[in-house]
């Protein structure tokens, strides 16, 4: 493929207005500088803490870690650590950084709890850097607080690479798939344009295309193959994420999770599940219909303990989404919402 590089850009930690929510909660946007962990279950958090996804951010690889520590004074406490993953693609690196750490809060954002912090993250400093103790944890998971919502919790760190070494590691390309290059041997045609591949590549991605490249089928034999169905917008934007040369994003990831689960490419598959029970863009009662259409089941539990009161089930009942659910799924949210209907009239009784 024909590759040119893109310099990579530092950014600062300014940030875009803040958005609200239907339910005029408060939304917090992303940047590309911004890694959002939203933690699942914080009340499960342990001393070895939850990680985030990577998050890719002025080259480096990123994830934050929430955990509990014990402090003598403070009793149990909570504690965001910020982790360079680049010891996974390089031996020698370093990089100087300033990042913004950030406990959100769901309902005011003027009550955000941060702290700015410095550290040279490099190959010969260990683990993540952070506040161990930072947050007493009856603070963060009392309600009226506003950082604990909807069962979950809102990290994020915002970050700006000052100085690094090992950038040779990190270019990032753009790949011309519309043009044939020393790399690419077999044609792919779809909606009556040539996107150019390599077969090596993508068979080792795909057990799909390992049979259509290198089995005993007529279509192996071939130089240009057509795949029927497909929109080229939609599988060229499926390469660059293979490629790592794009990222999913709201915008992308159904178009992206279909090709992945029709061509069997796994790798993709996994990614689309994180990314989803970290983005907070996507509603949840879409993540529930891709996560069961697509038996992402880890998602899929997730996005059934979302529905832990009676309005917010009503809500999905009302979605465009309801209908495109399994049997079994709906039955599973009937007896919930049984369930907590009898919850309900108990406590008005007073017998809960």
């Amino acid at each position: 493929h024909r590759i040119s590089a893109d310099p990579i850009r530092r950014r600062s930690m300014s940030s875009p207005p803040a958005k609200r929510a239907r339910d005029g909660s408060y939304v917090p946007p992303v940047e590309d500088n911004c890694i959002r962990f939203v933690v699942q279950r914080p009340k499960e958090v342990t001393f070895a803490g939850m990680r985030s996804p990577e998050k890719m951010i002025a080259g480096f690889p990123w994830t934050l870690s929430a955990c509990h520590r014990i402090d003598p004074e403070q009793g149990k406490c909570f504690g965001v650590f910020l982790r360079c993953e680049m010891a996974k693609s390089s031996a020698i690196w370093f990089c100087n950084t300033t990042f913004e750490l950030r406990i959100v809060n769901q309902t005011n954002p003027a009550r955000d709890v941060k702290r700015e912090m410095s550290y040279r993250f490099s190959c010969t400093s260990s683990g993540g850097y952070g506040t161990p103790n930072w947050v007493e944890f009856s603070k963060v998971m009392d309600p009226a607080e506003g950082y604990f919502k909807d069962e979950v919790l809102v990290v994020e760190a915002r970050i700006t690479v000052e100085s690094d070494h090992g950038s040779a590691f990190r270019s990032r390309f753009n790949i011309d798939f519309d043009n044939p290059s020393e790399i690419s041997d077999m044609i792919l045609k779809i909606e009556e344009k040539q996107v150019y591949v390599s077969k090596q590549f993508l068979a080792a991605q795909s057990s799909y295309f390992r049979s259509l490249f290198f089995r005993d089928f007529k279509e192996s034999r071939e130089s240009i193959i057509t795949l029927e169905d497909v929109k080229w917008e939609a599988f060229t934007a499926l390469l660059k994420v293979l490629y790592r040369t794009a990222q999913l994003s709201d915008m992308n990831v159904e178009s992206i999770i279909s090709l992945a689960d029709r061509f069997d490419i796994k790798t993709i598959v996994d990614e689309v599940e994180l990314f989803l029970m970290s983005n907070e863009k996507v509603a949840p009662e879409k993540k529930l219909r891709i996560a069961d259409e697509y038996r992402l089941m880890t998602l899929k539990g997730s996005a059934v303990d979302h529905y832990d009161v009676l309005h917010k089930i009503d809500y999905l009942v009302q979605s465009v989404e309801f209908p495109l659910l399994s049997k079994e799924l709906t039955d599973v949210l009937f007896k919930k919402y049984v369930k907590l209907t009898k919850e309900l009239a108990a406590k008005k009784n007073g017998t809960a």
